[in-house]
């Protein structure tokens, strides 16, 4: 997706493009923009599904909307885009694990306390010795804890 600053000719309807860039490099598909109550430009779009199709299937969900992004021009007249600051709102909690010197049972009752209302979705990353992935939940049975299990992707 492209973005353009510039100005528009009112009596020509023409727009004389100043500066250009790139919005997003493939991930983002029908995006859309609206102001909000205050004024601001966000931006809105779906994150494509990049699982094969018996994953997701399998799953019962594919792909997801993006957290909406405030768009604004910067004083070189460069697109700056950032998460929306509502966003913050999501946050129910914040949560600090135990130092490493703890006992494991503190450890473990402190990952075991920690529990998401009405989600599904899948987190996975790569660490120098596996991929792991983090999955909670599917389109029929939301919720529940998010549970952890090596596996390759």
């Amino acid at each position: 997706m492209i973005w353009e600053v510039g100005e528009l000719d009112p009596k020509e309807l023409v727009f004389h493009v100043q500066k250009r860039g790139i919005l997003d490099h493939g991930a983002y598909y029908a995006q859309k923009t609206q102001l909000d109550s205050h004024g601001n430009r966000i931006l809105w779009g779906w994150i494509p599904e990049k699982r094969p199709e018996a994953e997701f299937s399998a799953a019962g969900w594919a792909g997801c909307m993006a957290l909406p992004r405030l768009l604004s021009i910067g004083a070189e007249n460069d697109l700056e885009m950032r998460v929306a600051p509502i966003e913050n709102s999501l946050r129910a909690k914040a949560f600090v694990l135990p130092q490493q010197h703890a006992g494991l049972s503190e450890r473990t009752a402190t990952l075991k306390a920690i529990h998401f209302d009405n989600v599904c979705g899948e987190l996975a990353w790569k660490t120098k010795g596996a991929t792991q992935r983090l999955r909670s939940g599917t389109a029929q049975e939301p919720g529940g804890r998010f549970m952890s299990s090596p596996k390759a992707l």
